[in-house]
């Protein structure tokens, strides 16, 4: 069986318009982790493009944007090697026709091409090539038998096919996802007769009393409670962060609405966001002030759900965020380790939770 991996090459692709797209660090943070939640797995990420790598040991930047726009795209890249991702460029890319697909080289020119770079050492890393193809290229029978004939051809001169999890000694941390969903809204049906519950339309008063001279009981119909009522602004937040409508929680946020609000399902936007392993969205909210005291219905903050389902690294970014807003008051006082925050000097008998909870009613984030 071959050996594949299937990686995150972002959600949208930028929709064609990488200049735009590669403007906003929220934007592509935003992106990659979408595609990151639907794939699971490892973060193994080759960007839209562009021919970027971040890995540990190997740091490159696309030499074709690097002079034009390499200064506005750079920190984006760093951004996502911040958050975990691998990322992969190509040293050689198999071209095709944009209008037919079929290939542009034939698989000895291919071929002639790699060695050529192998001879002069131009990979971004000695002793391995990788080769960007495109699916597109593969939908006749003719440019499968190619793909077939140049397989056959490099493995004759000595060459393995390998995926990219084989590229780097170090792998990526997995992603790990929590199926969050909502409580669904009960609606409930009241009426005077259980006969009389039904999805029709109410009838009139006047026909009512005319059926009270044949029957021996009057039913007056109650309207259908509505399952589409209008929901509050907390609500609409709540489930854009937990569907990952990473655009929508912006547009939201920046039309004002309030981010320290539970809404009518006891949620809080900040708890959602951690229950969904989102740690962009956290950071999103807490720059834009979300509270970290704040207790959904259940009573619990953001730091004791990120504790109950396991999310370390939004639990070391919650408690890290909170020794940055703590005030001097909260910091040791005894001779040498003076200035040093508890949470250090005493690792081992400090309490997260009360330290987070202290450093809060003291200087409150909002």
């Amino acid at each position: 069986m071959p050996d594949l991996l299937i990686a995150n090459h972002t959600y949208s692709h930028a929709n064609g318009h990488y200049s735009r797209f590669y403007s906003d660090t929220f934007g592509v943070l935003s992106d990659v982790e979408h595609a990151q939640i639907v794939l699971g797995g490892r973060k193994y990420l080759r960007l839209a493009g562009r021919n970027v790598w971040r890995l540990p040991e190997l740091s490159r930047n696309d030499h074709a944007i690097v002079a034009r726009r390499g200064f506005r795209e750079i920190p984006k890249y760093d951004a996502l090697s911040q958050e975990g991702y691998f990322i992969y460029g190509w040293d050689v890319e198999w071209h095709f026709k944009h209008r037919s697909g079929h290939p542009v080289e034939s698989p000895e020119l291919l071929a002639a091409r790699i060695e050529a770079l192998y001879r002069r050492g131009h990979m971004a890393r000695q002793g391995k090539v990788v080769l960007l193809a495109h699916d597109f290229m593969f939908r006749n029978r003719h440019s499968t038998d190619e793909l077939r004939h140049f397989i056959r051809l490099m493995r004759r001169r000595g060459w393995r096919f390998k995926t990219l999890r084989h590229y780097s000694r170090l792998t990526p941390q997995p992603l790990h996802i929590a199926k969050y969903y909502g409580k669904k809204r009960r609606t409930l049906l009241t009426s005077t007769d259980q006969k009389s519950i039904s999805p029709s339309p109410v009838v009139p008063l006047k026909r009512q009393h005319r059926a009270a001279n044949s029957h021996s009981t009057v039913s007056k119909s109650l309207p259908v409670a509505s399952s589409r009522a209008p929901r509050s602004p907390e609500a609409l937040l709540s489930d854009a962060v937990r569907h990952y409508d990473a655009l929508n929680v912006d547009r939201l946020i920046r039309k004002g609405v309030p981010l320290n609000r539970i809404d009518e399902f006891g949620r809080t936007a900040l708890n959602t966001a951690v229950r969904a392993n989102s740690l962009v969205l956290v950071k999103k909210l807490l720059a834009f002030g979300a509270s970290l005291t704040l207790r959904d219905g259940s009573g619990i903050t953001p730091l004791q759900m990120a504790r109950r389902y396991k999310r370390r690294a939004i639990e070391a970014y919650l408690i890290r965020f909170a020794l940055r807003h703590s005030t001097p008051a909260h910091l040791s006082q005894t001779g040498k380790t003076r200035n040093i925050p508890i949470a250090i000097v005493q690792p081992n008998r400090i309490n997260p939770l009360k330290l987070l909870s202290q450093a809060n009613r003291s200087n409150p984030i909002n």
